[in-house]
């Protein structure tokens, strides 16, 4: 049940923009976002509920499981950048729209999203660590901070853009808000703990400790089961060369993902961990990984030669 499980999301990658076929019985592309919502998707990884916000907040990783999903390829088709190295109060800001594309390439919408150093959170941590800096005895400016914050300020312009743009290309501005994340301190695109439920992470006894976030987090249930019906699915598929190929391709998943016996075993492994293996390995097409293919075939040639 689980390989199949698999092999319906692989499939389901070479789809254009619609609702799959054997989801029919649900009625509207609404009820498959609920599903998805429901039964797929992680708090705290892909969504979290944030203190103060009516709706959930989508993060980057949950925007990007939408993606897959509905096989929604994105492209930046603008950028503008404003820049002042100069005087009193230096800044950068961009401004950015990402475009979506369904299976058959054609444009289904677009997304945007700004960000500048000027912006108070940004301010703070330049501050901060200018004077940081300033105590190691360093000379630096707020035009140095500028240009230390530049590609920070333009990885979450295009985060925001990227997850306005799925939201409103899958309609799950119904379930999602992306608002409520920005009120808080991501800095290179960090998904942000989920504040609510943030204290049920911590060991017994540690009830007046804060909590250490998603970082320090061991995975869900939710997440191993997604794991593990993914190995089943691709080792059903491919036998134990997919786990050889990409041991060698992303390192965590060599450290995390063992084969015993025919058996897979999984190491502790932190709620991002899980997230990058799923995002790196479990969800991506093997089928349209050129690379693996190439690899694959030569790796057969020899074995049985």
């Amino acid at each position: 049940m689980m390989s199949e499980q698999v092999e319906r999301r692989e499939s389901m990658a070479m789809m254009p923009f619609d609702v799959p076929s054997e989801w029919n019985e649900l009625g509207k592309a609404g009820n498959a976002l609920t599903h998805i919502f429901k039964a797929i998707m992680v708090r705290g990884v892909d969504y979290g509920v944030l203190p103060g916000g009516n709706k959930p907040s989508c993060y980057k990783p949950g925007a990007e499981l939408l993606s897959k999903y509905f096989n929604i390829r994105d492209e930046i088709s603008e950028k503008t950048c404003e820049r002042q190295l100069t005087g009193e109060n230096p800044y950068v800001s961009y401004t950015i729209r990402v475009s979506g594309f369904n299976g058959r390439g054609e444009k289904i919408s677009d997304g945007e999203g700004y960000c500048s150093s000027l912006d108070p959170k940004y301010m703070k941590s330049m501050i901060t660590q200018m004077d940081k800096m300033r105590q190691k005895g360093d000379k630096v400016s707020m035009i140095n901070m500028v240009a230390w914050i530049d590609n920070t300020i333009l990885k979450m312009a295009i985060k925001r853009a990227y997850v306005d743009m799925i939201l409103r290309a899958t309609g799950a501005s119904r379930i999602f808000t992306q608002d409520a994340e920005d009120m808080y301190d991501v800095i290179d695109g960090e998904v942000p703990p989920d504040i609510e439920n943030s204290h049920r992470s911590q060991p017994a006894g540690n009830a007046g400790q804060k909590s250490s976030g998603s970082e320090e987090r061991e995975m869900s249930a939710k997440q191993r089961d997604r794991i593990m019906e993914g190995l089943e699915g691709k080792m059903k598929k491919y036998g134990p060369l997919f786990v050889e190929y990409y041991g060698q391709k992303e390192p965590l998943f060599n450290a995390k993902v063992k084969l015993k016996d025919g058996k897979f075993v999984l190491n502790p492994t932190t709620v991002p961990e899980a997230n990058t293996i799923l995002q790196n390995v479990i969800w991506l097409d093997s089928e349209a990984d050129a690379d693996f293919q190439a690899w694959l075939k030569k790796r057969k040639a020899v074995l049985t030669a």
